[in-house]
């Protein structure tokens, strides 16, 4: 045979053996000895063809390329994270083969904070007060993107209230950031705002936090303008304590606190939710008990006085979650039932407005028969079911009732949502998100640029899912 069938044949060979090696049928060998690649451990040589037998430590080969080797790290790639192909999802992260996923999602004024399963947190929207805790403040005209607050990676929820955000650490201890022109975040000092998580001074054993506020309505909507803002902690064993706003302090005192104040009488409570310029406890015995500003979002006992301390809603013995907004409070009775209380010019009781303008006695919401959460706005009220559904009634003004374009109307009626699968539920002042049960977020309402889309052009009118945390896939 001459030199030039020789080349012909070699190069046929090799032709083939690159084809074969491109197609990722492996690498020709002799031998194991002639089988190396990055991150392959061992290797064997089986008919010819090189094979990986272990991969170094958490990688593994994904594309089938003895040539690639293990060329995928399965404990940080969230393409192929835990598994070949498994897919976090667009934003999503991998943290020690698992898919860091969301765990929670606080709503406020204009602001939206996401706690992931890592413990890191992402807020998007106003960051006026440095609220957004990435170190800098904006303005009115500019709202942030969805960015990791800075210094925080244990967190296990948030909340968001008047240019104010919390977290709660797996510490026990609880971070702030934002406006603290009343002491609201609870650090010892009043004044200066907070661009990144600064804690909650002497809290070791907190569970929850909600946070609450308002504009001050002394001073004009410009920029500069500040925000009266309170929160409260449920802590391990009932306790309740409470910074900020003198109206959200609930110890019999006035004055602002820039420091956590024991509410009074509260050594036995199982949720805790601050509004704007009120606040309401759920006992272990089902009572409710509100404190605050006086209106008929007190009940009875607070429709013509302030009350300082924890006084009980006339009505309910059987709650097991309460929540409240601007002028009105909601809860969930034991048997799956919600009741509201308080102003209702835009029907959020789930009664009409023109025949109910307020009520301080509890109104029954109807439809609903198996909430096991509710959630309210300014505007909006919304409850979960047991069964991951989610009811909105209220103020629909640019699709917060999530049921299609809508103009500022209101409905009593209860408008169950397309079935969502939802195991959490967040309502602010514009927007509206839902966590489903693999792991994506929906959002609904008037301002994608508080969800951290900078869109100023449109609302999402049903519930639309965040392009940034998708489904989970499951390995």
């Amino acid at each position: 045979m001459d030199a030039g069938v020789d080349a012909a044949m070699d190069a046929g060979e090799d032709a083939g053996v690159d084809a074969a090696t491109d197609a990722g049928e492996g690498v020709p060998c002799g031998a194991p000895g002639d089988c190396s690649a990055p991150d392959v451990v061992t290797a064997d040589c089986v008919a010819g063809r090189c094979e990986i037998v272990t991969c170094a430590t958490g990688r593994e080969s994904c594309d089938g390329d003895f040539a690639t080797g293990c060329e995928r790290d399965l404990q940080t790639d969230p393409d192929h994270c835990g598994v070949c192909a498994g897919d976090c999802g667009l934003g999503g992260a991998c943290t020690a083969g698992e898919c860091d996923t969301v765990i929670d999602v606080g709503i406020g004024h204009e602001n939206l904070c996401v706690t992931r399963s890592s413990g890191a947190v992402f807020c998007a929207g106003e960051n006026v007060r440095g609220e957004a805790g990435i170190g800098v403040t904006g303005t009115l005209a500019v709202y942030s993107p969805l960015r990791e607050v800075m210094m925080l990676d244990d967190a296990t929820s948030t909340s968001v209230g008047y240019a104010l955000a919390f977290a709660v650490r797996g510490t026990g201890g609880a971070v702030c950031m934002g406006n603290n022109a009343y002491g609201q975040v609870g650090s010892g000092s009043t004044g200066d705002l907070e661009t990144l998580p600064d804690p909650v001074s002497g809290l070791t054993d907190v569970e929850q936090v909600s946070a609450g506020g308002q504009r001050d309505r002394g001073l004009p909507s410009v920029l500069g303008q500040e925000y009266e803002g309170f929160a409260c902690a449920l802590r391990t064993g009932g306790v309740v304590s409470c910074w900020g706003s003198e109206y959200g302090r609930g110890d019999g005192l006035s004055g602002d606190t820039n420091v956590p104040v024991t509410v009074s009488g509260a050594a036995d409570v199982v949720d805790v939710s601050a509004g704007y310029e009120h606040a309401c406890l759920v006992r272990s015995s089902g009572e409710v008990a509100c404190w605050g500003r006086m209106g008929a979002r007190l009940g009875a006992a607070g429709e013509t006085a302030d009350l300082a301390v924890p006084t009980a809603v006339a009505g309910i013995t059987d709650a097991v979650r309460v929540d409240v907004g601007q002028v009105h409070s909601c809860a969930v009775r034991r048997g799956g039932q919600v009741v509201c209380w308080g102003d209702n010019a835009n029907s959020e009781l789930g009664a009409d407005s023109t025949t109910t303008p307020a009520s301080a006695t509890p109104v029954a919401v109807p439809v609903i028969a198996n909430a096991i959460d509710v959630d309210v706005g300014p505007l909006t009220s919304c409850a979960l079911g047991s069964g991951g559904e989610v009811w909105c009634w209220g103020g629909d003004g640019s699709g917060r009732l999530g049921d299609g374009p809508a103009g500022p109307t209101t409905t009593a009626t209860p408008v169950r949502l397309a079935d969502l699968d939802a195991t959490a539920l967040a309502v602010g002042l514009h927007a509206l998100c839902a966590i489903r049960r693999d792991g994506a977020v929906v959002c609904w309402g008037a301002e994608p640029r508080e969800l951290g889309l900078l869109d100023f052009s449109s609302a999402w009118t049903v519930p639309t899912l965040h392009p940034e945390f998708p489904p989970t896939p499951t390995p």
